[in-house]
Parts: structure tokens; sequence; C-alpha cells
């Protein structure tokens, strides 16, 4: 005689399952089980132990890869009341295998609504909200970087050349992977260097700086979310001399530079599709341009840079 009658562990399953978000029980052959069909979640065996009363449950969980089993003596338990008991205990396996998932709020292995159903029954052991109230809201989950056009302030400074500029920059950040985007940006800055000796002023120097290049950002999804990875750039760069003392004649320095460095930026959502930013970068700079700032030291751009941006983004 059989320890229990499966087709009312069938049904006993249904209802218990359901309080977890589970939509469907449905038996199956052994040879059925080893191929599961892609909508299938879990799988669960029920073994007899040969001359006992007791009976082997084996739950193989595809969501999360767990493997859960646990032996139950049905001795003392009367043949009607067995398959309620086998539900039971097989709904306990299922929920220690589910809720350490559920608690990876990026994990995506199980459907929103068992998340929802184990957040339930949480609040309900903890009497909290009752079971029975209202549902909880679904799982958070990390949404994919968006494509963003980005523009802000720049200040750029050459700290070896004691040289600093201001100016704009105009970005876009194609999405690449859901880690992982491209960083295009240009910048168009400007500032000023005196040129003097022990007399004071000779002249002034007007710089100015075009640049434009790509970079590779990894970014976090969390909030604020942090971004950061190496970039290139390559542009053209202007000392223009303005001189201000008789007798001096000033020189103008211009060329092609190049910078190679690595950048972080930092977003801050404002609204759903905006968000605030600030930014650095670190660079060295493998060619630069460079001219006298007096008959003994040497000004420019050039050598290593570092540069503080601030702006907004928004997301396409």
């Amino acid at each position: 005689m059989p320890l229990y009658d499966a087709a009312a562990l069938a049904t006993a399953l249904q209802v218990e399952l359901a309080s977890l978000g589970v939509q469907r029980v449905v038996p199956i052959e052994a040879e059925a089980a080893e191929k599961p069909g892609t909508a299938t979640l879990a799988l669960l065996h029920v073994r007899c132990i040969d001359d006992t009363q007791s009976v082997v449950i084996s739950v193989v969980d595809l969501a999360t890869g767990q493997h859960l089993t646990r032996e139950l003596v049905l001795a003392d338990v009367q043949p009607p009341e067995r398959p309620r008991a086998l539900s039971m205990a097989t709904v306990v396996l299922f929920e220690n295998a589910w809720s350490h998932a559920s608690r990876h709020e990026t994990d995506e292995s199980l459907p929103d609504a068992i998340h929802t159903a184990l957040l339930r029954r949480l609040r309900a052991d903890l009497g909290g909200t009752p079971a029975s109230a209202s549902p909880a809201p679904p799982k958070a989950t990390s949404q994919p970087s968006r494509t963003s056009l980005e523009a802000a302030a720049l200040a750029r400074t050459f700290p070896a050349r004691g040289s600093a500029l201001l100016g704009a920059e105009l970005g876009a950040t194609p999405v690449l992977a859901r880690e992982l985007r491209l960083a295009l940006r240009a910048e168009a800055l400007l500032g000023s260097q005196e040129l003097s000796d022990q007399k004071g002023l000779i002249a002034n120097m007007g710089l100015y700086w075009f640049t434009a290049g790509a970079g590779l950002e990894w970014v976090t999804h969390s909030q604020p979310q942090l971004s950061l990875g190496p970039f290139a750039r390559v542009g053209y760069a202007i000392a223009h001399a303005s001189v201000v003392r008789s007798g001096f004649t000033g020189k103008s320095e211009s060329g092609l530079v190049s910078v190679i460095g690595v950048a972080a930026t930092l977003r801050a959502a404002l609204t759903s599709r905006i968000d605030a930013l600030v930014g650095l970068d670190l660079g060295y700079m493998p060619s630069g341009v460079v001219f006298l700032a007096d008959l003994s030291r040497s000004a420019g751009m050039a050598e290593v840079t570092l540069a503080a941006r601030i702006g907004v983004s928004v997301g396409l």
C-alpha cells in the first residue's frame, strides 16, 4: 500500500505553493523530469524508503541552482493527512531556497510574484503586515544604464606648468553593455598666463584649448551612480602673446596636444531622466604646448593635467 496519495499531494502542493507565488504544479514522469521545460521553476521528487514509514523529499531549484533534501517520518501521521504534511514540508524547502535569492535586490532568477510573496510572509512572521494584507511592492531591480547627453562646466590645471583653464565640456555616453558605456567628450577652454621678470610684467599669454576624444566607463547601478575608466583625447592648443612692455617682442606658441588618463564621474538623479554630475580626471600629456614665463621658468599646457567638472546629463 502506498505511503501517501500522489494525486492528493499534487492538490495540496498547488494550495501551499500558491502562497509563495507559484502558479501551477504539474505531476510529470521521471523521464520528463530529466528534460524540464523552459518555464519550469523547480523539480520535486518524493522517494519512499524501503521497509520504513519514511520518505525523502528532494527539491531541485532551477532558478537558484540549489538542491535540498529532507527525510520525513510518516508513521505517526494518519494516511489522509500525509499529503498535507508532505506539502508543508516541501514548502519549507522551497522557502529556504528562494529566501536567499530574494535577499539580493539585483538577483533576477526568481519571478516578481515569488519575491512579493516571500516579503509578505516575512512581514507576517515578524508581526508586521498580515499575510492577507495588500501585496508588498515587487523587488527592486537595477535598470540598465541609458544613453545620455551631458553638459558641464570644466576647470583644467597643469600643476607642473602653473597654468589653469576654464570652459565647457559636452559629451554623450552610448551604452555598450549593462555595466559598460562609451564616453565621447569635447572640451573648449581658455585662460591666461603672465610673462614677467624682476622688473615686472612683460606680456600676457592668452591660452586656448580645444580637444575631443573617447573613453570607456565601468558603471555601477547604485544611487548615486559611479563610473570609472580610461580615456584618450587629442586636439589643438594655442598660447597667444600680448606684449605690454615696450622693447619686448612676444612669441606665440601652438600645436597639437594629446592626453591619456583615467576619469571618474558621480551621477545623482534629479528626475527620472536628468542627473546632476561631478567628475574628476587625471591625465598625462605625451605632447603639449610650452612657452617661457620668464628667462628661467617655462609655462604652458603640458605634462600632468588635472580636471574637475560639474554639470547635468539627460537620458534619452
